[in-house]
């Protein structure tokens, strides 16, 4: 299932995210657009940062995913990934300023 939010990325694109069931109950992930950019050893320590203070995995295909079992966890782990997101994008829009 595909939920559309209200926020939006530094494209000004509504973000996107899929939930799924999984055998252990749920996961939500980006469909893997965060990651269509390569990182650099700088970004890559910045970027596993911001996934482990919003517990964010990064599966094989390079979605960040959140798993869970309970789906009245639905909400928060929704709020979770989005703020993950923003973060990510922060950084990335932080690096592409420190760059002039």
């Amino acid at each position: 299932m595909e939920v559309q939010t209200s926020f939006i990325d530094i494209f000004h694109d509504h973000i996107s995210l899929v939930v799924t069931t999984i055998p252990t109950g749920y996961q939500i992930n980006d469909d893997g657009y965060v990651l269509d950019v390569s990182l650099s050893t700088r970004r890559k320590n910045s970027f596993n940062q911001i996934l482990a203070s919003f517990r964010v995995t990064v599966s094989r295909d390079k979605e960040l995913t959140i798993k869970f079992s309970d789906l009245t966890d639905f909400p928060a782990v929704l709020v979770r990934l989005l703020h993950c997101i923003g973060q990510v994008f922060q950084m990335f829009q932080q690096d592409a300023d420190s760059s002039f």
